[in-house]
């Protein structure tokens, strides 16, 4: 716990107590920080930025290169998981159970192609299962820990 303490941001060192779930995971607490100064947020523009990330992976690194130009893929937005929480509330009261998402990362040509003469749409999905091992890990770190149920 200690080395987390020492790399966190200058405006988080008066915080004392980090949860124990975030023991060894500085990238899952600075995500966790990040979204808790403001809950709200949905959606981090940055382009040709860094996404904000809850896990040491380098995602830019497995994308495709642009099929016109053969430039890299850039950083462009994400969506965050309160996306789910404001759509549930407008749209969707009427679903018993939605499901969960760390992030959805949005990457664009580098080069910015011209896209009427070349429209077309490519997906790349990466799915992994964060919130059993996000609990995996919490009831390693603190015992007998249950998520929240309705």
């Amino acid at each position: 716990m200690k080395d987390l303490e020492e790399e966190v941001d200058e405006n988080e060192k008066y915080e004392k107590n980090y949860p124990k779930a975030f023991e060894n995971d500085k990238t899952n607490y600075r995500f966790y920080k990040q979204l808790h100064k403001c809950p709200e947020q949905i959606l981090r523009y940055d382009w040709s930025g860094k996404p904000l990330m809850s896990r040491d992976e380098n995602i830019a690194s497995k994308l495709e290169k642009c099929p016109n130009c053969n430039s890299k893929r850039i950083f462009e937005f994400q969506l965050l998981p309160s996306l789910i929480n404001h759509l549930w509330k407008e749209r969707m009261a009427h679903i018993e159970t939605i499901d969960e998402f760390e992030t959805i990362l949005f990457y664009t040509c580098g080069k910015n192609c011209n896209i009427k003469l070349f429209n077309s749409e490519q997906i790349f999905l990466f799915q992994e299962n964060f919130k059993e091992d996000f609990y995996a890990q919490a009831r390693t770190s603190l015992g007998a820990f249950q998520p929240c149920s309705k």
